[in-house]
């Protein structure tokens, strides 16, 4: 009878261990860490072109013209990027005809791309309206507003002023893959 027991019990807590689900793993989601990138940006960018791509009350961003060209060549192969992509490089074009380095009343969603990028990459530059200087560093990080996810990027860490943000997730996350209790 002892073994009939033990052999219920042992068979028992196996099939409790092997077979159970964790239920306390949650899955995190890629975007869970917010804490603070600090990306270097360069003294002046080396070109005889730069584009101004955004012109708000806090700050004036520049990109070099070529760099935005190349980007926005490469998506013209993109079906979903195509329509976008012609209206940059046609919006560059206008821009050598006036001679003009102003895209800043230019609104593209892959443009917003191309600037986050270049910022993230650290090829823009960055002039700080308030302080009236040019930043040696800019910061980002993922933040999440209900469903969305935003790259928002900040002047400093203790700065709460935001020099540009830019939509990267659309649709409902979940607060377990977010790491909110």
């Amino acid at each position: 009878m002892l073994r009939i027991t033990l052999s219920i019990l042992f068979s028992t807590v196996l099939t409790a261990t092997v077979f159970a689900q964790d239920t306390t793993a949650i899955r995190k989601f890629p975007f869970s860490d917010t804490t603070l990138i600090a990306v270097d940006l360069p003294d002046t960018l080396n070109a005889e072109r730069l584009m101004m791509v955004i012109n708000n009350n806090n700050a004036i961003i520049y990109i070099r013209e070529d760099s935005i060209s190349v980007i926005a060549d490469r998506g013209l192969s993109d079906a979903y990027l195509k329509k976008d992509c012609k209206e940059i490089v046609a919006e560059l074009n206008k821009a050598r005809l006036k001679k003009s380095t102003d895209l800043s009343r230019f609104y593209s969603y892959y443009l917003k791309h191309i600037i986050a990028a270049a910022l993230m990459n650290g090829t823009a530059s960055v002039y700080d309206k308030q302080n009236k200087l040019y930043l040696k560093t800019v910061f980002h990080r993922m933040e999440r507003v209900i469903s969305t996810g935003y790259r928002k990027f900040y002047f400093s860490p203790t700065d709460r002023r935001y020099l540009f943000s830019r939509t990267e997730m659309i649709g409902i996350l979940p607060n377990e893959f977010m790491d909110i209790e």
